[in-house]
């Protein structure tokens, strides 16, 4: 009888024993779920702060950066690309005034050369026909000697001629007081086109 309760005994020790065992190992496992899970957290936690300082550090960087003009903001980037159209249909209308200017001024030229050649012209018309009053003067001159000379009739004739001759000198006067009166009002105007032309360049400055 001993010997069965010694078994029986022994028996619910083993039982005992068993059962603690499975327990520690129960208590082990949650523990290391436990440990495991702070870990998981802890790493979590550790790579959410290390997103966080890269997310600034890059943050930081961006605006060191942009403040040195390396890279910009797509606001800047946009107001850039306006500025940049801006300067361009500016340079493309200040190049359009230029060529304006400079063909208005290629035409003065070519007018106040034109109208330089045309005085030209007149005043060599003007020696030409100096030169050929002078010859018909001289002419008149002998021809009043040899009428004077041949006949006294002659004075009615002279008085012709000398009439004739007082209206060409009347009419070569007439076109040298015109001809001075043109070359005024052209050096009038080209004093007026030299102002007008200081005027435009100041206003283009």
């Amino acid at each position: 009888m001993c010997k069965k309760q010694r078994e029986k005994r022994a028996g619910i020790i083993r039982k005992k024993e068993e059962a603690r065992r499975i327990e520690e190992r129960r208590q082990k496992e949650i523990k290391q779920k436990e440990e495991e899970k702070e870990r998981r957290i802890s790493a979590r936690k550790a790579e959410e702060k290390r997103k966080k300082q890269i997310k600034q550090m890059k943050a930081e960087t961006f605006k060191t950066l942009n403040k040195l003009g390396i890279i910009k903001t797509p606001a800047q980037k946009k107001a850039e690309a306006r500025r940049r159209v801006l300067e361009k249909r500016k340079k493309q209308e200040q190049k359009k005034r230029e060529e304006l200017a400079r063909k208005r001024e290629m035409n003065r030229r070519k007018e106040e050369a034109r109208q330089k050649m045309l005085i030209r012209q007149r005043a060599e018309l003007l020696v030409e026909e100096k030169e050929k009053y002078h010859k018909i003067e001289t002419r008149l001159s002998k021809i009043k000697k040899n009428l004077m000379e041949k006949s006294k009739d002659v004075n009615k004739f002279l008085q012709e001629q000398q009439k004739k001759q007082n209206k060409i000198l009347v009419q070569r006067k007439k076109e040298k007081a015109i001809l001075e009166v043109e070359e005024e009002k052209l050096l009038e105007e080209e004093r007026k086109e030299s102002e007008r032309l200081k005027k435009l360049a100041r206003r283009s400055r």
